[in-house]
C-alpha cells in the first residue's frame, strides 16, 4: 500500500536468513507486518536498499533525499510518471488489483492471498 512505501526505510528491507536471495520488508504503522518479497522483485529491491544505505542513518527508500512525507506521495508520484503516451497511467488501486489477480492466477491458496493482502485470516477459516 502507498503508506507502506512512503514510510519504508532502508533498514526495513533485509535479506532473509538462510540465503537464497529472499528479501523481507518490515512495514510500519498500524498494520505492521513482515512481507516476503516476490522473486522477480527481490534483486531490484535489495539493490535499491544497498544504493541508498548510509551507515548510521535511517534513510527513506522511496525519495531518500526528500525529508518530508505527505499524504498521497505515491499517488502523486505515479500521476507525474508517464514516460510514454502509449502507456496507461499508473494507479495504486489498479496496481494492487493486478497484483492480486496474479496471485490468483498462480493458484495460491486463498488464505495466503488474504494474509499477503493484509486481510483478516479469521474470515477464511474452513
Amino acid at each position: 500500500m502507498g503508506g507502506h512505501v512512503e514510510s519504508l526505510r532502508v533498514h526495513d528491507v533485509r535479506r532473509a536468513s538462510g540465503g537464497g536471495g529472499s528479501v523481507v520488508v518490515a512495514t510500519r504503522g498500524l498494520r505492521k507486518q513482515e512481507i516476503l518479497c516476490r522473486r522477480p522483485c527481490e534483486g531490484v529491491l535489495a539493490s535499491a536498499a544497498d544504493r541508498v544505505d548510509t551507515a548510521g542513518t535511517a534513510r527513506y527508500l522511496f525519495r531518500p533525499i526528500c525529508g518530508s512525507r505527505g499524504t498521497n506521495t505515491i499517488t502523486n508520484f505515479l500521476a507525474r510518471t508517464q514516460p510514454n503516451p502509449n502507456v496507461p497511467r499508473l494507479v495504486m488501486g489498479c496496481l494492487r488489483s493486478i497484483w492480486l489477480v496474479g496471485l490468483f492466477e498462480e493458484r495460491l491458496p486463498i488464505t495466503v492471498i488474504v494474509a499477503a493482502a493484509g486481510g483478516c485470516r479469521r474470515c477464511f477459516r474452513a
